[in-house]
């Protein structure tokens, strides 16, 4: 009899885990134990979970029944064990459009996403391994994939009467049912605005593109005018800028020399015809039209979108992270001559 209890206890084995989370080890047991018994299934292992300051799990058992149930300890506590990641947005991507498409995801990869609320520039995801790891594939496709920005430069005084309208009924007619977000800033030249178009890549181009086709009728012009005339020109009140602008579609800038002038194209010719037989000779430069395509990266614009993105793709952007030349327009992740988001546009 004590030789078949010395070789029982010799087969006995006992294995100890340490888990410092007191949910994870509440999980462990589940409901009524539940989850231990689905884990001992098949086996005479005792599995012993510690409570407050005992975090261990002890397993005592046959030695090769505790290995196995080992294995179902870890698996079970790797897929439940909670990873808090804090994925950071790149500087281009709108936190808006991620914001609106957080439930989604969350739904999608079970875990939980949320933006702060300070309004750092970081989606923070909670969620066990295969979870945060799901959601971070996601929101990289989203980001990098889905994601779409345009920068316009457009005249500024065409902006009120054709971007945005009375009341922003322009702009609402704009992004209608499109998944698009649009911002308007003071461009560094006072004479043009900054419109950042954001959103679903393919409405973003979309909006774009309805822009220019509002502005197309219209072009742009400087006027170099003597500073000791300026005032003679402009006139008390401005009556001389109204005299010569009288009949026509014309918006001018004056405040800093050369002038700007904007408008449809023949209105634009008449006011120079006018401005030349009222004040004599002046060089006229014109014929650019009131928008242009910038780069994000780098700021260079371009008269067609087109051309913006050869430049993109030659690499010739000097804030260049990608074969894009932009970071804002692609990520880093892309290599050097991989297929990236550009060949959609």
């Amino acid at each position: 009899m004590s030789q078949a209890y010395e070789e029982l206890r010799h087969n006995i084995s006992t294995k100890q885990l340490q888990v410092d989370d007191n949910i994870l080890r509440s999980k462990l047991i589940g409901k009524e134990g539940v989850n231990i018994k689905q884990i001992r299934h098949n086996t005479s292992v005792h599995i012993h979970v510690g409570k407050d300051v005992d975090t261990s799990v002890r397993l005592a058992g046959p030695a090769d029944e505790v290995e196995r149930v080992l294995r179902r300890v870890r698996a079970f506590l790797q897929e439940h064990r909670q990873v808090v990641r804090e994925l950071p947005l790149p500087p281009h991507v709108a936190p808006g459009f991620v914001a609106s498409r957080l439930r989604k995801l969350g739904a999608e990869s079970e875990a939980r996403l949320q933006l702060p609320r300070d309004g750092t520039p970081t989606v923070k995801v909670r969620g066990n391994q295969r979870q945060v790891d799901y959601a971070e594939e996601l929101l990289d496709e989203l980001i990098y994939v889905k994601f779409g920005m345009v920068k316009l430069k457009v005249i500024k005084q065409l902006v009120s009467d054709f971007i945005v309208g009375k009341n922003g009924i322009h702009m609402r007619s704009l992004k209608g049912e499109r998944d698009v977000h649009v911002q308007i800033n003071d461009s560094p030249c006072h004479a043009w605005s900054d419109c950042f178009i954001t959103g679903s890549l393919q409405d973003c181009v979309a909006v774009s593109e309805e822009i220019s086709v509002r502005l197309r009728r219209y072009t742009v012009a400087s006027i170099p005018v003597d500073p000791s005339r300026v005032g003679l020109m402009i006139g008390k009140g401005g009556a001389n800028i109204k005299a010569l602008k009288e009949g026509l579609d014309i918006r001018e800038d004056t405040r800093q020399n050369p002038w700007t002038i904007s408008g449809p194209k023949q209105d634009v010719l008449q006011f120079f015809d006018r401005f030349q037989a009222r004040f004599g000779p002046s060089f006229f430069s014109g014929g650019l039209e009131p928008w242009r395509f910038a780069c994000v990266g780098c700021g260079e614009d371009f008269p067609a979108m087109e051309l913006m993105m050869a430049h993109v793709k030659e690499q010739s952007c000097s804030a260049r992270t990608c074969m894009s030349g932009c970071g804002a327009y692609f990520p880093p992740k892309l290599a050097v001559g991989s297929t990236s988001p550009c060949a959609r546009w």
